[in-house]
Parts: structure tokens; sequence; C-alpha cells
């Protein structure tokens, strides 16, 4: 079972996603994705957005192909959070927004 961590947007909305590493093997689905990075705090381990995103597909694009992928990791990439909620991109980019608007992650510029 995948470990799961909740990132909240700006509208208070808590959406669910799936913690993987950074190997190959993506699945031909839509969703949303966020390049993270773990930080160590005295309160335990904490996630850190470096970039988010959506999708038509996991397969073509997320990975060594993605525009953004070496910078990512650059900043400390160390997992891809994947939430696979809604085959519509419109309620797809509604929750990229509403993440973006809580959050500054540095390879969203």
């Amino acid at each position: 079972m995948a470990e799961k961590a909740t990132w909240y947007g700006k509208t208070g909305v808590g959406y669910t996603y799936n913690v993987y590493g950074l190997g190959p093997g993506w699945n031909d689905v839509p969703g949303n994705y966020i390049f993270a990075k773990t930080i160590e705090t005295k309160d335990g381990r904490k996630w850190s957005a470096i970039y988010i995103g959506e999708t038509d597909s996991f397969k073509n694009r997320v990975g060594r192909h993605h525009e953004k992928w070496d910078r990512a990791l650059r900043y400390g990439m160390t997992h891809v959070h994947a939430h696979t909620g809604s085959p519509s991109r419109k309620v797809r980019r509604r929750e990229e927004a509403d993440l973006l608007a809580n959050r500054n992650p540095p390879c969203n510029d």
C-alpha cells in the first residue's frame, strides 16, 4: 500500500496524494502530481512542494522527459505525489490552481 500525503489548497480543501519514488513505470491515466522533497523537522517529516502540475497521462508527463525534472532534482526532489481524482481537465486545473495559490513551488515559474 502506497504512503499517502494530504496537501491543502488556499480554499482549505485537502487533496490526498499517493507518494511514489522517482522510478519509471507510470500509468497512462490522468491526474495531478507534485514533485516533492522531504524536510526533517523536530516534529517529524514534512513535505515541501517543488513543482505542482496536472496531466492527461502520468505515463507521458511524469519522469525524466518532463521539462522541470532536472531542475526539480537540483532543488532536492525525492518523491512524486500523484492524485488520480478526476478525468476532467477542468477539475484537475482547479485543484492545481488551488494548491498553487497556497504555495510557492520554486519550479512553477
